[in-house]
């Protein structure tokens, strides 16, 4: 019993060292996992909007928002304290990784409410997190293990955030604001490509993209540094669609809204 207590809480290098799949992209066990993300995400967003309206200090919105922005920070950090306690704590795991700084972000809008940061998590931090979760990077340590279990819910909540308010009508995202996540993602990687440069490191994946992901054959056909400006532009494009489409679902709604109330 203890030695599967030990394995299921084995710090993440270790899995990695040994070079064995833990489950493979989009298998049974991803499945597993993308289906209680998705249940995750709409349970919170569901829960949230039947709550009381209002982000007043102390109210129950604003205690659900500390919540999920707290429960990622927390699972990082558990995860850093396990990999120093085993020795394996470098550079690499830095919480420096554009996720990372999205959780730090939940705390600080959840504390200081802001629509500019609230723009930068719709674009930045959801895409980011339904790509990870798509392609997760702790896929070679065993599906049912903390660094999978630590991944996927805090993915997961990273999206509820913004879903939450999304569905609670606590933040609607506008077109004309897509120039603050732009801005905070250009910031964001002219600090993050040198250091990694200076540090053989990898954060946003500017030096070479993570294996069995669509970034990798975007590399196989343009190579280095091409497959990150594409990236980025491809990035960008996802932006735009995601304001367009959220755009029109509003209009929608608002149709709907009148009508209802005509025939009232």
């Amino acid at each position: 019993m203890a030695e599967r207590i030990e394995g299921f809480f084995r710090a993440q290098p270790l899995w990695i060292a040994e070079g064995r799949l833990g489950f493979e992209h989009f298998g049974p066990a991803h499945l597993v996992w993308l289906a209680f993300s998705l249940a995750l995400v709409v349970a919170c967003s569901r829960r949230y909007a039947r709550l009381p309206s209002g982000l007043a200090w102390g109210s129950p919105r604003r205690k659900a928002l500390l919540a999920c922005a707290c429960v990622p920070v927390a699972l990082l950090a558990s995860q850093d304290a396990i990999m120093a306690a085993s020795g394996v704590f470098s550079v690499e795991y830095w919480p420096l990784y554009s996720c990372n700084l999205c959780e730090l972000l939940l705390v600080v809008c959840a504390l200081w409410p802001s629509d500019f940061l609230n723009e930068v998590l719709w674009c930045l931090g959801v895409v980011g997190a339904a790509a990870a979760l798509l392609f997760p990077s702790w896929d070679l340590c065993p599906a049912w293990s903390w660094p999978s279990l630590c991944g996927f819910v805090e993915h997961s909540l990273i999206i509820a955030f913004t879903t939450m308010q999304l569905t609670g009508h606590d933040f609607s995202p506008r077109l004309s604001h897509v120039w603050q996540p732009m801005l905070v993602t250009a910031v964001y990687l002219a600090l993050i490509w040198p250091f990694d440069r200076a540090t053989d490191s990898n954060f946003m994946f500017v030096n070479h993209p993570p294996y069995d992901t669509p970034l990798m054959d975007l590399y196989d056909l343009v190579g280095s540094p091409g497959y990150v400006l594409v990236a980025a532009a491809a990035l960008v494009a996802v932006w735009l669609l995601m304001y367009l489409l959220w755009d029109r679902l509003r209009r929608r709604g608002r149709r709907s809204e009148g009508a209802g109330a005509q025939a009232r």
